[in-house]
């Protein structure tokens, strides 16, 4: 089933428009937000960072079953907003070793991990 996620992302999010994806990432259910984020990402990258709150949490979100594909996907905001990840990673002192781990893998995937 995890195979499958990036492919039903990537599947749903064609048949969304890029506002309607931005829209779900403030929907109640953090599935459908998760969902939303990762569409995102792969429909829209220049506005991957809109998703970024919502792929950080979704890293957290272990019940979701998209954690790991979240965490890939954070690749797509260091590509093109690298600062925002690193102020995340200086200013979040509480944030989870998850959280932490992804931010950092993302920015070196990316060769971003230092300012």
């Amino acid at each position: 089933m995890r195979a499958l996620v990036p492919l039903l992302a990537l599947t749903v999010a064609c048949a969304r428009s890029d506002d309607r994806w931005v829209e779900a990432l403030a929907d109640p259910d953090p599935f459908e937000r998760a969902l939303a984020a990762l569409a995102l990402c792969e429909q829209a990258p220049e506005r991957a960072p809109l998703a970024l709150d919502v792929l950080l949490e979704t890293v957290d979100r272990s019940e979701l079953g998209l954690g790991a594909v979240a965490a890939r996907s954070l690749e797509i905001p260091a590509r093109i907003a690298p600062n925002q990840l690193r102020k995340r990673l200086s200013t979040d002192p509480f944030m989870t070793t998850e959280r932490r781990r992804a931010l950092q893998a993302a920015l070196r995937a990316v060769g971003a991990e230092r300012p």
